[in-house]
């Protein structure tokens, strides 16, 4: 199962993300009989899949700050910025999985570290994130992703290809996820 969560910059996306995955997870837990601490690659595993490449100080500060954030959650962190499909070797069919961000992995897959630029990684992100959720199959996923069309700029060249990108993305994530929430100020409006 998929589940799409968007919103603008620290609209509380993220928090309401792990929120919803942890008492999903729980719910699991408690109807399989399973009221204990999650053991790695055994259970309802939580995973947190982290896609944000630390290339300055901001990233960083931003990475340390959503690892606070999980901390004594139970979480086992993969990195991965790149071809997000590799996950799904690493996780359980009962694992409940949080990837954390789409708006980082389309920029990640777009512009190569060399300066090259792939003109639509679109088919390989999402033939990559439905692999995670067909690996999932007593689990879950949920992805986090970002509003970042309604600024009013116009925008040209790579920057309009990579909103376009995004948009394509998350169009097709809408409309493969089975329940789909907008967090605007800190509220969850469920749209699907």
């Amino acid at each position: 199962m998929l589940r799409l969560i968007t919103g603008g910059s620290a609209s509380g996306k993220s928090a309401f993300a792990e929120r919803l995955l942890e008492e999903n997870a729980e719910r699991q837990r408690e109807a399989a009989g399973q009221l204990r601490e999650c053991e790695e690659g055994t259970g309802s595993e939580l995973i947190y899949l982290a896609t944000m490449a630390a290339r300055d100080e901001e990233s960083l500060e931003r990475i340390q700050r959503h690892v606070r954030q999980r901390s004594g959650k139970g979480y086992r962190t993969l990195e991965i910025s790149r071809d997000i499909g590799s996950a799904a070797g690493l996780i359980g069919q009962e694992s409940f999985v949080l990837i954390e961000d789409i708006p980082n992995l389309c920029a990640n897959e777009m512009f190569s570290d060399d300066g090259s630029i792939c003109a639509d990684p679109s088919d390989s992100i999402i033939e990559g994130i439905e692999g995670i959720c067909r690996k999932c199959l007593k689990g879950e996923v949920i992805a986090v992703t970002g509003e970042l069309f309604s600024d009013g700029t116009v925008y040209e060249g790579e920057t309009l290809e990579y909103l376009k990108l995004l948009a394509r993305v998350n169009y097709e994530l809408a409309a493969r996820a089975s329940s789909v929430y907008e967090i605007v100020c800190k509220t969850a409006n469920r749209l699907k």
